[in-house]
């Protein structure tokens, strides 16, 4: 007689049944000791760390991603500094004493480490270390880099360790595909699919841009100390990791303005993945947001709490020479843009071909241009709004995505820069998780690998091809302006290549191209005018340093250049006007001072030279020229023990100086002179 089971299939349903009651008596122990910790209702996953996996299995994947990263990036180890490096770097006094504490957390102001004192104390450490080798700088970027692609790999892993767990199965989207085994080769492909994209290629090897590395590095680590809080067994564990995570937010404060929306994406990774939700119809969508904020209230009062260090850094408005209204860009024009430049991102993401340090600012005219992917960008905001009450995981995806670009590709214009690659540094991870979940969990076989093996493959070559036009600056800005010949900045970074390289002839001619598509670009003015002060057309230099001022008048490094010219041309009141105007917008580095001091001093006012001399003296005791000049402006004002004093610490500096030794001879001979 057919009861309609077979032995087999009794078999199969006598093993369900078992697996089915392990599930739940694994379930209950996990509810009972959360219940221990005072924490009711939460689902523990691999252990504090929610990751599963012992630390073999941990140090050979590290090793696997390190390697691959290093790989990856070691070409562009050579390179040396370019553009924004020059301000941040070269020519920025604050970090070459890292003892003036005071002065490394106090950045120049109008500069690309303005309000970010983190990013100005490691530039300070690198100086230390390694002078102007731009080596030193390249690998710490690097070093952060690596970090991040770990953090990810953590993060990523125990995020899956979670979906993983029967809470997360009764809640949907999870397959078998998240075995236990499958969960290392899911993160360890995201981790490695992000760190060697080829668009990430000027983050980490721009030396300035560590402002985007080490944001992100402390965004993740924030997000990694909050996970290992949200799986914590003690008291003591969740205490401490919270900490942690604050600390970690708070420095990432310090490092760039976009941190600030690192408490809202802590918000909604725990609502979108941590926080208990029960079968569909149990709870209401706010109460599972008020279950969300009831339960990590303090972690998260925490993180908010460290938007008043952004609130500090930014009360001085250190950087409103380049960010915000006013400056000849509305606020509806650069939302237009900002559509175009999201679009492109999106490409360069999935194709990147066409990468470049410089792209043209996108056109507003004719409407089309802005209309299609400013559709397809609200579309997706849709999507986002939808799948936050249907599927919060795909929100969080989408919200990653756009949170992090909000701050710089939204509304408020960033005039100097309107389109920037490195902006996609973190945004890219939510593209790379989709692809990676797609192609492996949807499809859990050698074919999945074999596909993202050879996309792997791919963004390592393209990025070694990318990492060839960083064997120079010629070459990186001779790229850009191929990618986009109508990009004011490309060409203005090409001239300065030029320049550096000693062909002035070249560096005007792409000065002058900049200038034609961009009339008011007061940068590319004001290299142009020290461009033909190089060439000894003092008259033109100083029309070109006048338009840059028109531009921006409180540019301190035009107002030097201008000063600087002045002198040259024996006009001292005006460059003592300018070197003093440059000293108020900018930094006292004391060669400005120097310049100052002889000014004024060789335009007759000797009692106001007499105080910058001192200063220029006090920064640096070991110059004797300084030192000299100080003693004959003494000398000159009859206070002649003093020029004496003077004269003879240059001697003891620079025992040679014959004229120090012939003056401090006439004024030994004075000595019984009054003063």
């Amino acid at each position: 007689m057919n009861d309609g089971v077979t032995r087999d299939d009794a078999d199969f349903e006598s093993a369900d049944r078992q697996a089915r009651s392990s599930r739940r008596l694994a379930s209950g122990l996990d509810r009972k000791s959360d219940t221990s910790g005072g924490r009711m209702g939460r689902v523990r996953v691999g252990g504090a760390g929610g990751a599963g996996g012992g630390w073999g299995t941990w140090g050979v994947g590290g090793v696997l991603l390190v390697v691959l990263v290093l790989v990856s990036f070691w070409p562009g180890m050579r390179f040396g500094f370019t553009y924004d490096d020059h301000p941040a770097i070269l020519q920025n006094p604050t970090i070459e004493r890292l003892s003036a504490m005071n002065a490394v957390l106090s950045p120049p102001a109008q500069t690309p480490v303005a309000g970010r004192p983190v990013v100005n104390l490691t530039l300070a450490l690198n100086y230390a270390m390694h002078g102007h080798d731009p080596l030193g700088y390249h690998l710490f970027n690097l070093g952060v880099h690596v970090v991040s692609v770990l953090l990810v790999w953590s993060i990523v892993r125990r995020t899956l360790a979670w979906m993983a767990s029967e809470h997360g199965r009764k809640n949907g989207w999870i397959n078998g595909g998240m075995r236990r085994g499958m969960r290392g080769g899911v993160s360890g492909g995201v981790a490695g699919l992000w760190g060697v994209h080829p668009l990430q290629t000027e983050t980490v090897v721009y030396a300035t841009q560590r402002t985007e590395l080490l944001f992100a590095m402390f965004l993740l680590l924030t997000m990694d100390a909050a996970g290992r809080v949200w799986n914590a067994k003690t008291s003591r564990q969740r205490a401490g990791w919270s900490v942690v995570a604050i600390v970690a937010c708070a420095i990432g404060m310090g490092c760039k303005e976009v941190m600030l929306v690192t408490p809202v994406l802590m918000v909604l990774y725990h609502r979108a993945f941590v926080s208990e939700v029960g079968p569909a119809g149990e709870k209401s969508w706010g109460e599972k947001w008020r279950n969300t904020w009831q339960r990590e209230w303090v972690l998260f009062v925490g993180l908010m709490l460290t938007g008043l260090v952004w609130l500090g850094l930014m009360w001085g408005a250190p950087r409103s020479g380049s960010v915000g209204w006013g400056h000849g860009v509305s606020m509806w024009d650069y939302l237009r843009m900002q559509a175009q430049a999201i679009a492109m991102y999106m490409r360069l993401a999935v194709w990147p071909m066409g990468l470049s340090i410089a792209h043209a600012d996108p056109s507003v005219e004719p409407w089309w241009v802005w209309a299609l992917p400013g559709a397809m960008i609200v579309m997706l905001l849709c999507v986002m709004v939808y799948a936050w009450a249907r599927q919060p995981r795909v929100g969080f995806l989408l919200a990653w995505f756009f949170i992090l670009l909000a701050p710089t590709s939204s509304f408020v214009p960033i005039v100097t820069e309107v389109v920037a690659e490195r902006r996609m540094y973190l945004p890219l991870l939510a593209m790379v998780v989709a692809f990676v979940w797609l192609i492996r969990c949807h499809r859990a076989d050698r074919t999945s690998w074999v596909i993202y093996g050879l996309v792997l493959a791919m963004c390592v070559g393209m990025t070694w091809v990318r990492l060839r036009d960083y064997r120079d600056e010629i070459s990186l800005w001779a790229s850009a302006v191929r990618v986009s010949p109508n990009s004011a900045r490309a060409l203005n970074g090409l001239g300065m290549a030029y320049g550096q390289a000693g062909e002035p002839a070249a560096a005007i001619e792409a000065f002058e191209q900049a200038i034609a598509l961009r009339p008011n670009f007061f940068e590319a003015h004001n290299n142009l005018g020290v461009a033909y002060d190089h060439q000894g057309d003092a008259v033109r230099a100083i029309g070109h340093f006048e338009m840059a001022l028109r531009s921006r008048d409180d540019d301190a490094l035009t107002h030097e250049n201008l000063g600087a010219v002045r002198y040259q041309l024996g006009e001292f009141d005006r460059a003592a006007r300018h070197f003093g105007l440059a000293l108020e917008y900018g930094v006292r580095r004391p060669g400005l001072v120097f310049n100052l001091a002889t000014a004024l001093d060789r335009a007759g006012r000797l009692d106001e030279s007499l105080k910058y001399y001192e200063e220029s003296v006090a920064n640096r005791p070991g110059h004797a020229a300084w030192r000299a000049a100080y003693g004959t402006t003494l000398a000159r004002l009859g206070r002649y023990v003093e020029a004496a004093s003077q004269l003879r610490q240059v001697l003891a500096i620079d025992p040679g100086n014959a004229i120090a030794r012939d003056n401090l001879a006439i004024l030994e001979s004075a000595q019984t002179k009054p003063q």
